[in-house]
């Protein structure tokens, strides 16, 4: 048996309006952090990961004042394995088999929060990163 455990801390990310609130020509821009506010107090839900309201759009023409990475996504915790058996068929041939789980556990890997202010989908997550439970079988005959 073999196995591989993936554990992570969450990903830093960083906020960001989606329009060009500062008439810089691009929309890539931070909003500004509400005082008092910490955007990682959050339920931490797919629904809501991080605390939406300490994050708000800044004046128009102006750069916002949120920090690089103030937002952290959720971890991952993966756990892989496999499980295999020789068997000697006399002389030199032999027969293995192979079968090998991949996120053994079922358990979702989440993949990072929506952090753009302007979007329907702000502080929700709405895809995986790896796929669930998968199972592959393996059989090998050496001669």
């Amino acid at each position: 048996m073999t196995k591989i455990i993936s554990l992570s801390s969450g990903f830093a990310r960083n906020p960001s309006v989606g329009q060009d609130r500062a008439n810089l020509g691009h929309g890539d821009q931070r909003p500004n952090t509400v005082s008092g506010q910490d955007p990682n107090d959050g339920p931490n839900t797919i629904e809501q990961w991080f605390n939406t309201a300490a994050l708000v759009l800044q004046p128009q023409g102006e750069y916002g004042n949120a920090v690089r990475n103030s937002i952290v996504g959720p971890g991952i915790f993966n756990f892989d394995m496999s499980i295999l058996r020789n068997f000697q068929l006399g002389g030199s041939k032999s027969l293995q088999l192979r079968l090998e789980a991949f996120n053994t556990f079922n358990q979702p890997v989440w993949n990072d929060p929506n952090t753009a202010v302007t979007s329907a989908q702000y502080g929700t997550i709405t895809s995986t990163r790896k796929p669930m439970r998968e199972l592959q079988l393996g059989v090998k005959f050496g001669f």
